[in-house]
């Protein structure tokens, strides 16, 4: 059986230019004017609770196996390999930084650090299910000042966003790598069943 190769873009290269026109131009601005606070928890909260029970089933290598999937809307190129663990990492990468810009905005302070898409990526694959829940669960106490700060802070890829911003955006993030995973783990089937 001859084996297949292939050459993922480098981190950092960005979505296809049509896809981050959708998603610039129609998705992030539907959802920043459609979703208020309370409504974008709930979409999280709903998101997470699909990944728990996606990976409930799943053992250790089956977790931490590297798999090439199809494009997906949202992802970059070279996250198309990326294992189920590594999702998980990049999840907690980002959240971190997503809610420290919320709090942060929601002190109307400014946000001085550059967001750089290729500074997000996993490392290990060491990311447990359990620290993005605990991550998730403290900001869930998180109670801002407000919910509409006038400080804003841009995202690399799109537009300036202020913190009730973010936070929808942290539910659409959520919700792009839900798909990856389901993905991630469709191929982990159909490579178990041609076995």
């Amino acid at each position: 059986m001859k084996t297949q190769t292939y050459t993922l873009q480098p981190p950092g290269a960005g979505l296809p230019k049509i896809e981050k026109a959708f998603i610039k131009y129609l998705l992030v601005p539907l959802a920043r004017y459609a979703l208020g606070w309370k409504s974008a928890r709930i979409w999280l909260d709903h998101e997470m609770r699909c990944i728990t029970e996606m990976l409930a089933p799943l053992s250790q290598e089956q977790y931490r196996q590297r798999i090439l999937i199809d494009h997906h809307l949202g992802i970059e190129d070279d996250t198309r390999d990326w294992s189920v663990s590594m999702v998980i990492e990049h999840l907690i990468i980002v959240d971190t930084g997503i809610i420290k810009v919320i709090k942060t905005l929601g002190k109307e302070e400014r946000v001085d650090q550059e967001i750089r898409i290729e500074d997000v990526k996993p490392h290990q694959g060491a990311g447990t299910l359990s620290e993005l829940q605990l991550l998730l669960d403290d900001y869930r106490c998180y109670l801002p000042p407000k919910r509409n700060s006038h400080m804003t802070k841009a995202h690399p890829w799109f537009v300036e966003f202020n913190d009730r911003e973010w936070h929808t955006f942290l539910a659409i993030h959520t919700w792009v790598h839900k798909r990856q995973i389901k993905a991630i783990l469709t191929k982990l089937k159909e490579s178990a069943s041609a076995r």
